[in-house]
Parts: C-alpha cells; sequence; structure tokens
C-alpha cells in the first residue's frame, strides 16, 4: 500500500520559483512607476492650477523650492513627457502582467508535475481507507441484518451505526464510493 519511505518536500509556492518570481517583481516594479509618474502629474496639475499672481507668491516658490517657478509653458511640456512615459509604463505593465500569467501557469503545471507522487500517495492511502470502510461497512450492515432474520430486538442495547444507505456500497454504479473510485482510477491510474 503505502511505502514507510517519506516523500519528498515539494515546492509549492510560486514564489519559490525563480522565473514566476522574476516577473512578480518586475510587475511590481512597473506598479510602483506608474503610481510615482501618477504622483508626478497630479503635483504638476494642482501647481499648474495654482494661480501665482504676485511677486510674493513666486518668492514664497524660491524660498519653499529653491527653484524658480515653472513657466507654464515650461510645465506644460514636462507634463507631456511624464504622459508619454506614463503611457509607456502603463503598456508595460500590460505585458508584465501577460508575462506573470504565463510564468504562473508555467510554475504551477512544474509544481503540479513534481508534487504527483505525493498526491497519488494521499490518493492511495485514502482508496485504501475507503475500501476498508466499505468492508467494515457491509460486515456492521450483514451483523444487523443477521439480528433483524433473527428478530432479534436490538437497538436498545446495541445502537446502529450505519452509514447513509448505499454511500459505501462497492456493488451500487453510483454510490459515493463507487463514484469515488471511478474518478481516482481515471485521474490517478497509478494509484494501487
Amino acid at each position: 500500500m503505502l511505502s514507510k519511505k517519506k516523500p519528498a518536500a515539494v515546492a509549492t509556492g510560486l514564489m519559490d520559483h525563480q522565473a514566476y518570481a522574476d516577473a512578480w517583481h518586475k510587475l511590481n516594479d512597473l506598479q510602483r512607476q506608474s503610481h510615482d509618474l501618477q504622483k508626478q502629474l497630479e503635483d504638476f496639475r494642482l501647481r499648474r492650477d495654482k494661480k501665482r499672481n504676485s511677486l510674493d507668491d513666486a518668492a514664497d516658490e524660491l524660498l519653499k523650492s529653491g527653484k524658480f517657478p515653472t513657466a507654464p509653458g515650461a510645465m506644460t511640456a514636462e507634463i507631456q513627457t511624464v504622459n508619454e512615459k506614463l503611457a509607456v509604463v502603463n503598456r508595460a505593465l500590460e505585458l508584465a502582467t501577460q508575462e506573470l500569467e504565463r510564468q504562473r501557469r508555467e510554475v504551477s503545471k512544474a509544481i503540479c508535475r513534481a508534487a504527483r507522487p505525493v498526491y497519488v500517495a494521499i490518493v492511495e492511502k485514502m482508496k485504501g481507507s475507503l475500501l476498508e470502510a466499505a468492508a467494515a461497512l457491509a460486515a456492521e450492515d450483514q451483523f444487523r441484518r443477521t439480528l433483524i432474520d433473527g428478530d432479534v430486538d436490538f437497538t436498545g442495547e446495541l445502537h446502529p451505526m450505519n452509514f447513509p444507505a448505499g454511500a459505501f456500497d462497492l456493488n451500487e454504479y453510483d454510490s459515493t464510493i463507487s463514484r469515488w473510485l471511478r474518478e481516482a482510477a481515471e485521474h490517478y491510474p497509478e494509484a494501487k
């Protein structure tokens, strides 16, 4: 049935795989860049919308930032440059998201292939346990039927511990256990 040997550890997390981790970090970096550029645009818009009509306002700007206030035309050019960068970053984000999803699919397949022997061992154990349970339930059913056939009033002394009728009936094609065993054989034919 199951060997006493413990199955080897399987890397089950996507981040345990370098290609996926690299794609994830690249996407995060691009998201940060996009956020920074959007913040920069918002700052430009706030500065542009703020009216600087007096010499005092210009002097305040020079004192706060150490820079002369940007002329409206120059700010418009800066906004255009940031918008162009943002468009490139957003397209890179789309492509990086597609790559991350592709890596997720590939790494998930690799994880599942590596984990299959471990899972097959679990399915084998389940199968053995279910077959043992089915045999025990058949014995319990036969025991009760013998008492019933002998007209023995046993329910006051022996509380019946049967399962829902047919759930573990191996002779019934559509019983829960029969369906489970067929599905296990289909998906895990190597499970003994």
